[in-house]
């Protein structure tokens, strides 16, 4: 169900995801560590163009993929919740959820708001909650840094108070998976953040244009 902000606003608002790109790097620099690395993983030296297309292409067809991997979630979801406590519950929680997709979009907004899910939502995002709370944080400490990285991911998209808790007791699980999921394919890269990001951002996209065309 589609918002009431404006293109604009809703564009306006994407710009807020830098703060995660800016709080990322105080966190890196902070450690003295590499930005580099943070973002191109396990030997950075060894990436070439050729390397960097098939990540861009691994990206897109994860990011399709993912789209039928959130479907089963959210199916399995409603069964159970709808199952235990009755549907009225799951579409409460449903319409519990923040959306600032505005109604109408022109040409123009519509090439940055997809624009805005790469090099906004799928970079900072994946920067802050991969590259650094999964990887720079804990690097040998993978399954640690994947729970708490997921954990933060899900409360910043459902934080309870912010939401109706009926929308964060509901919908936890499905950030929380997908936030592992996440971390799953950045540890699979060797915490190479491309093929994350470009995942973020078509999965992102794909979203986009669903609740828009909805």
């Amino acid at each position: 169900m589609a918002g009431t902000t404006s293109e604009w606003d809703y564009l306006a608002l994407l710009l807020f995801e830098l703060l995660f790109l800016a709080g990322g790097i105080l966190i890196v620099k902070g450690r003295k560590h590499s930005l580099a690395r943070t973002f191109w993983g396990d030997r950075p030296e060894n990436k070439t163009m050729r390397w960097v297309a098939l990540q861009l292409l691994l990206g897109l067809g994860v990011g399709c993929a993912f789209i039928f991997i959130k479907e089963g979630i959210l199916v399995l979801m409603k069964e159970v919740v709808t199952a235990t406590f009755g549907v009225q519950i799951f579409q409460e929680a449903w319409e519990g959820a923040i959306d600032f997709t505005p109604l109408t979009f022109s040409p123009v907004g519509i090439t940055l708001a997809i624009a805005g899910q790469y090099c906004l939502v799928g970079f900072c995002e994946e920067f802050f909650f991969r590259g650094v709370l999964f990887r720079d944080l804990f690097p040998r400490r993978e399954k640690l840094g994947a729970v708490l990285s997921a954990s933060a991911f899900m409360l910043y998209h459902v934080f309870p108070g912010v939401v109706p808790w009926v929308t964060f007791a509901v919908n936890w699980v499905y950030y929380l998976s997908l936030g592992l999921l996440f971390a799953l394919l950045t540890w699979s890269r060797r915490y190479n953040l491309i093929a994350p990001i470009v995942t973020h951002g078509t999965f992102n996209t794909i979203l986009f244009i669903i609740s828009y065309l909805l």
